[in-house]
Protein backbone atom coordinates (compact mmCIF):
# COMPACT_ATOMS: atom_id res chain seq x y z
CA UNK A 1 0.00 0.00 0.00
CA UNK A 2 1.08 3.40 -0.76
CA UNK A 3 0.08 7.75 -0.01
CA UNK A 4 -0.77 8.78 -3.23
CA UNK A 5 -0.65 6.19 -5.91
CA UNK A 6 -0.02 3.10 -3.92
CA UNK A 7 0.13 -0.87 -4.91
CA UNK A 8 -1.95 -3.61 -3.28
CA UNK A 9 1.00 -4.99 -1.77
CA UNK A 10 2.77 -1.92 0.04
CA UNK A 11 1.91 1.40 1.43
CA UNK A 12 2.95 4.06 -0.58
CA UNK A 13 3.24 7.77 0.47
CA UNK A 14 2.77 11.04 -1.15
CA UNK A 15 2.84 14.22 -0.28
CA UNK A 16 3.06 17.42 -2.39
CA UNK A 17 4.71 21.03 -0.59
CA UNK A 18 5.32 24.18 -2.35
CA UNK A 19 6.83 27.40 -1.50
CA UNK A 20 5.17 30.75 -2.83
CA UNK A 21 7.61 33.40 -4.08
CA UNK A 22 4.73 35.84 -4.35
CA UNK A 23 2.62 34.67 -1.34
CA UNK A 24 6.06 34.13 0.30
CA UNK A 25 3.85 30.82 1.70
CA UNK A 26 4.29 26.67 2.31
CA UNK A 27 1.71 25.07 1.53
CA UNK A 28 1.49 20.76 1.75
CA UNK A 29 -0.79 18.79 0.09
CA UNK A 30 -3.22 15.99 1.55
CA UNK A 31 -2.07 12.44 1.44
CA UNK A 32 -3.67 9.75 -1.08
CA UNK A 33 -3.32 6.32 -2.17
CA UNK A 34 -2.80 4.00 -4.31
CA UNK A 35 -1.49 0.45 -6.05
CA UNK A 36 0.50 1.23 -8.82
CA UNK A 37 4.24 1.26 -9.02
CA UNK A 38 6.18 4.74 -10.06
CA UNK A 39 8.68 4.88 -13.03
CA UNK A 40 10.65 8.39 -13.29
CA UNK A 41 7.64 8.87 -15.49
CA UNK A 42 5.26 8.60 -13.33
CA UNK A 43 7.20 11.40 -11.21
CA UNK A 44 7.63 13.53 -13.30
CA UNK A 45 3.71 13.66 -14.19
CA UNK A 46 2.77 15.08 -10.67
CA UNK A 47 5.12 17.37 -10.97
CA UNK A 48 3.76 18.25 -14.38
CA UNK A 49 -0.35 18.66 -13.21
CA UNK A 50 1.40 20.27 -10.31
CA UNK A 51 3.19 22.60 -12.58
CA UNK A 52 0.01 22.87 -14.75
CA UNK A 53 -2.11 23.97 -12.13
CA UNK A 54 0.43 26.86 -10.83
CA UNK A 55 0.23 28.23 -14.18
CA UNK A 56 -2.72 28.58 -15.02
CA UNK A 57 -3.20 29.92 -11.04
CA UNK A 58 -0.49 32.45 -11.87
CA UNK A 59 1.82 30.94 -9.10
CA UNK A 60 5.80 31.27 -9.42
CA UNK A 61 6.87 28.86 -6.71
CA UNK A 62 10.86 29.00 -6.06
CA UNK A 63 11.26 25.11 -5.07
CA UNK A 64 8.65 22.29 -4.70
CA UNK A 65 8.96 18.96 -3.59
CA UNK A 66 7.13 15.19 -4.25
CA UNK A 67 7.55 12.41 -1.85
CA UNK A 68 6.08 8.83 -2.10
CA UNK A 69 6.85 6.09 0.74
CA UNK A 70 6.84 2.38 -0.29
CA UNK A 71 6.74 -0.17 2.62
CA UNK A 72 8.12 -3.83 1.86
CA UNK A 73 5.37 -6.44 0.66
CA UNK A 74 6.22 -9.19 3.42
CA UNK A 75 7.14 -9.03 6.70
CA UNK A 76 10.24 -10.87 5.89
CA UNK A 77 11.05 -8.29 3.24
CA UNK A 78 10.45 -5.69 6.10
CA UNK A 79 13.29 -7.12 8.26
CA UNK A 80 15.69 -7.61 5.31
CA UNK A 81 15.09 -4.03 4.51
CA UNK A 82 16.36 -3.09 8.48
CA UNK A 83 12.16 -2.75 9.84
CA UNK A 84 12.04 0.24 7.04
CA UNK A 85 10.14 1.28 4.59
CA UNK A 86 12.13 3.64 0.89
CA UNK A 87 11.21 7.21 0.54
CA UNK A 88 11.90 8.84 -2.96
CA UNK A 89 11.87 12.44 -2.72
CA UNK A 90 12.12 14.65 -5.54
CA UNK A 91 12.50 18.31 -5.45
CA UNK A 92 12.79 20.99 -8.06
CA UNK A 93 13.87 24.93 -7.30
CA UNK A 94 15.09 27.66 -9.28
CA UNK A 95 18.40 28.00 -7.53
CA UNK A 96 20.95 25.83 -8.22
CA UNK A 97 22.64 26.58 -5.25
CA UNK A 98 19.97 25.03 -3.41
CA UNK A 99 21.20 21.37 -4.79
CA UNK A 100 21.69 19.09 -3.62
CA UNK A 101 19.60 18.34 -1.08
CA UNK A 102 21.72 18.81 2.23
CA UNK A 103 19.34 16.52 4.58
CA UNK A 104 16.15 14.70 4.94
CA UNK A 105 15.13 14.15 8.65
CA UNK A 106 12.09 13.11 10.92
CA UNK A 107 11.23 15.76 13.53
CA UNK A 108 8.84 14.28 16.31
CA UNK A 109 8.39 17.39 18.80
CA UNK A 110 11.30 19.18 19.51
CA UNK A 111 13.94 16.21 18.34
CA UNK A 112 14.73 15.49 14.78
CA UNK A 113 16.02 12.21 13.52
CA UNK A 114 18.51 12.17 10.01
CA UNK A 115 17.15 9.62 7.57
CA UNK A 116 20.08 7.66 5.19
CA UNK A 117 20.78 8.91 2.00
CA UNK A 118 20.99 5.57 -0.46
CA UNK A 119 21.26 7.37 -3.95
CA UNK A 120 20.87 10.33 -5.70
CA UNK A 121 19.96 11.61 -9.08
CA UNK A 122 20.67 15.45 -10.66
CA UNK A 123 18.80 16.75 -13.75
CA UNK A 124 18.01 19.99 -15.79
CA UNK A 125 13.98 20.25 -16.58
CA UNK A 126 13.19 19.96 -20.29
CA UNK A 127 9.04 20.77 -19.27
CA UNK A 128 8.51 24.41 -20.64
CA UNK A 129 5.79 23.99 -17.47
CA UNK A 130 7.47 23.02 -14.58
CA UNK A 131 10.84 25.48 -15.79
CA UNK A 132 7.69 28.72 -16.13
CA UNK A 133 6.23 28.05 -12.61
CA UNK A 134 8.72 26.02 -10.54
CA UNK A 135 12.33 25.85 -11.86
CA UNK A 136 14.88 24.09 -13.69
CA UNK A 137 16.67 22.09 -11.36
CA UNK A 138 16.10 18.97 -10.19
CA UNK A 139 17.43 16.27 -7.55
CA UNK A 140 16.03 12.69 -7.03
CA UNK A 141 17.19 11.15 -3.86
CA UNK A 142 16.28 7.64 -2.12
CA UNK A 143 16.12 7.47 1.43
CA UNK A 144 15.21 4.94 4.56
CA UNK A 145 12.52 4.88 6.61
CA UNK A 146 12.25 3.58 9.77
CA UNK A 147 9.14 2.08 10.48
CA UNK A 148 9.13 3.09 14.37
CA UNK A 149 9.37 6.67 13.06
CA UNK A 150 6.63 6.56 10.99
CA UNK A 151 4.59 5.34 13.33
CA UNK A 152 4.56 8.49 15.74
CA UNK A 153 3.06 12.15 15.21
CA UNK A 154 5.68 14.18 13.26
CA UNK A 155 6.59 15.30 10.05
CA UNK A 156 9.42 14.58 7.51
CA UNK A 157 11.37 17.82 6.83
CA UNK A 158 14.71 18.67 4.49
CA UNK A 159 17.17 21.27 4.05
CA UNK A 160 18.13 22.74 1.22
CA UNK A 161 22.01 24.05 0.69
CA UNK A 162 21.23 27.15 1.00
CA UNK A 163 18.45 29.61 1.26
CA UNK A 164 15.39 26.97 3.08
CA UNK A 165 15.29 24.60 5.71
CA UNK A 166 13.06 23.21 7.88
CA UNK A 167 10.93 22.28 4.49
CA UNK A 168 7.74 20.21 5.61
CA UNK A 169 7.57 17.45 3.17
CA UNK A 170 5.12 14.97 4.86
CA UNK A 171 2.94 14.66 7.95
CA UNK A 172 3.07 11.55 9.94
CA UNK A 173 2.25 9.35 11.18
CA UNK A 174 1.92 7.16 7.74
CA UNK A 175 -0.52 4.50 6.86
CA UNK A 176 1.35 1.08 7.31
CA UNK A 177 0.77 -2.40 6.49
CA UNK A 178 -0.87 -4.24 9.60
CA UNK A 179 2.22 -6.83 9.26
CA UNK A 180 4.50 -3.67 9.76
CA UNK A 181 2.76 -3.11 12.79
CA UNK A 182 2.31 -6.49 13.96
CA UNK A 183 6.45 -6.54 13.42
CA UNK A 184 7.03 -3.66 15.06
CA UNK A 185 5.55 -4.87 18.28
CA UNK A 186 7.39 -8.37 18.07
CA UNK A 187 10.63 -7.01 17.08
CA UNK A 188 11.32 -3.91 19.17
CA UNK A 189 14.63 -4.77 19.77
CA UNK A 190 15.23 -6.20 16.08
CA UNK A 191 19.53 -5.41 15.91
CA UNK A 192 18.90 -5.14 12.18
CA UNK A 193 16.82 -2.15 12.64
CA UNK A 194 18.16 0.61 9.96
CA UNK A 195 20.75 -2.03 8.33
CA UNK A 196 19.06 -3.12 4.67
CA UNK A 197 20.37 -5.86 2.95
CA UNK A 198 21.16 -4.35 -0.27
CA UNK A 199 20.10 -6.96 -2.46
CA UNK A 200 16.33 -6.80 -0.93
CA UNK A 201 16.68 -3.29 -1.21
CA UNK A 202 17.55 -3.10 -4.67
CA UNK A 203 14.93 -5.94 -5.68
CA UNK A 204 12.37 -3.41 -3.74
CA UNK A 205 13.71 -0.64 -5.75
CA UNK A 206 13.36 -2.58 -9.18
CA UNK A 207 9.61 -3.57 -8.41
CA UNK A 208 8.24 -0.02 -6.68
CA UNK A 209 10.27 2.40 -8.91
CA UNK A 210 11.28 0.55 -11.75
CA UNK A 211 13.49 2.69 -14.69
CA UNK A 212 14.93 4.64 -11.86
CA UNK A 213 18.94 4.70 -11.59
CA UNK A 214 19.82 3.13 -8.44
CA UNK A 215 23.22 3.97 -7.18
CA UNK A 216 24.11 3.29 -3.80
CA UNK A 217 25.89 5.35 -1.63
CA UNK A 218 28.86 4.41 -0.09
CA UNK A 219 28.22 4.34 4.01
Amino acid sequence: MRSHVARVFVTLGLAIIAASAQADTHVMGSTLSGFDAVPPAAMTARIQRTAHAFVKGGISAPRYAEIDIAWPATSEEYRQLGCSAVVLLSVVTRDDAELPIKRAYVRIGGASTELAPLSRMRTSVTDSEIRSAIGSFREDVFYLLPGNLALKKGAIEIDFATHRTDFAVFRLPASLPNFVRRTMASHKNNARAGVPDVGALRALIGREYPGWRFEKEAD
